[in-house]
């Protein structure tokens, strides 16, 4: 009873339905492990969205100049609102990221699948993440913080959200489900001179995982975008204009690339050119000669 006499309203009780699917999802997993593994079979084969092989073996990573970095976000504090960094280049020139432009990419892109998906002929809409597929590497940091394996192509894959926190659970089954599928799709796909020896560097940073036989899907029973000559033409544009910009900043020159983002545009400049040399020679050995740009040797 309250000092007016009165009995204090009760607060209402919420329930936010995404939570209640994470924890119905999480709950199908605590079963026979049997069955776990059949439910995050069908729950992979009929949510989960890739890039075709041929994507990866022609563009493996999709945005070697970028980082992820979720500080680069404006947050309140106590002492007020920090400001906003997305987009400004790191101390080493790589643009920080908060997944924004890996989850933009393949909004244009239909998808495909069997006959029975029921996602087939869609595009993914609000719900469905980018997620990484590997959180904890052969590196000091998560995949995710590594230029190499951010925006590598079999370390993504779109999910719905309920799913992709799923995905986050360290050792668990629908992140050791997305490790084997990822390894069988594209872990023996042949690349091309000159990018096969960073890129079988770059699966060297990735643990085999240990489930392979359990999660034996056959490819032609997943999702995949399906990639236009379009999208093709468009990521060559971009990594043309960001590999353009890059090399101008180290010569002085103004540069006569377009489409950069606005912060790494202003702060790019501002990197020493020791580390921007090393992140231009990092990117361009990350990119096939169909994406890079010709460029005249660098004027040191």
């Amino acid at each position: 009873m309250s000092s007016t006499g009165k009995a204090p309203i009760a607060k209402k009780k919420l329930v936010d339905g995404n939570d209640l699917l994470y924890k119905l999802f999480k709950g199908l997993l605590n079963q026979d492990q049997e069955v776990a593994i059949g439910v995050v079979r069908e729950m992979i084969a009929m949510t989960a969205v890739w890039y075709p092989v041929e994507v990866y073996q022609r563009i493996p990573i999709l945005l070697p100049w970028v980082v992820r970095d979720s500080s680069c976000r404006s947050k309140k504090t106590k002492t007020g609102k920090t400001p906003e960094q997305w987009g400004a280049p790191n101390s080493v020139g790589f643009l920080r990221d908060d997944n924004s432009l890996i989850n933009k990419i393949p909004k244009s892109l239909k998808i495909s699948g069997p006959m029975d998906s029921p996602i087939r002929g869609h595009f993914v809409d609000k719900g469905f993440v980018a997620s990484h597929v590997w959180r904890e590497v052969n590196l000091e940091v998560l995949a995710s913080k590594d230029s190499r394996l951010n925006s590598f192509v079999p370390n993504l894959v779109w999910l719905p959200a309920q799913i992709s926190k799923l995905s986050d659970i360290e050792g668990g089954l629908v992140q050791s489900a997305l490790k084997a599928v990822s390894w069988n799709l594209y872990r023996d796909a042949p690349i091309e001179e000159p990018l096969c020896d960073s890129i079988s560097g770059t699966w060297d940073l990735l643990p085999k995982p240990e489930l392979l036989e359990e999660f034996q899907i056959p490819p032609e029973k997943l999702n995949y975008f399906t990639a236009t000559e379009a999208f093709y033409d468009a990521r060559q544009k971009v990594f043309r204009s960001y590999i353009r910009f890059i090399y101008d900043c180290l010569n002085d020159v103004e540069t006569a690339s377009k489409n950069i983002t606005g912060r790494y545009l202003d702060g790019l400049p501002s990197v020493s050119k020791t580390e921007l040399a090393r992140t231009l020679a990092f990117v361009r050995a990350h990119t096939s000669t169909e994406m890079s740009p010709d460029l005249p040797p660098f004027s040191s």
